[in-house]
């Protein structure tokens, strides 16, 4: 009858072993799944707003560039005017 329930009870404690031991291996599957998660949402974040601010870099120098190209445009015409001035004036001087 001990013998009996001897194997009885080490039959369970070996059933609760391996049920523990199968919930700690889910319990660390899932927390590794959950930190890969994490760690794949930041990078992808990180990307995004890297591509975002270098975006907003990117059309500030092309509103810089348009801008620098609108003063040469501006500065051409003034010397052109200059020009033709001065031309205008030697012709009425001569």
């Amino acid at each position: 009858m001990i013998g009996a329930m001897d194997k009885e009870s080490k039959k369970l404690a070996d059933e609760i072993e391996a049920q523990t031991a199968q919930m700690l291996a889910d319990i660390g599957t899932s927390t590794r799944n959950l930190l890969i998660a994490i760690t794949l949402a930041v990078l992808v974040g990180g990307a995004l707003a890297a591509l975002l601010i270098a975006n907003g870099i990117t059309s500030r120098l092309a509103a810089v560039e348009f801008g620098m190209r609108t003063v040469q445009t501006s500065n051409d015409l003034t010397v052109q005017v200059a020009v033709e001035i001065s031309q205008t004036n030697q012709a009425n001087t001569d």
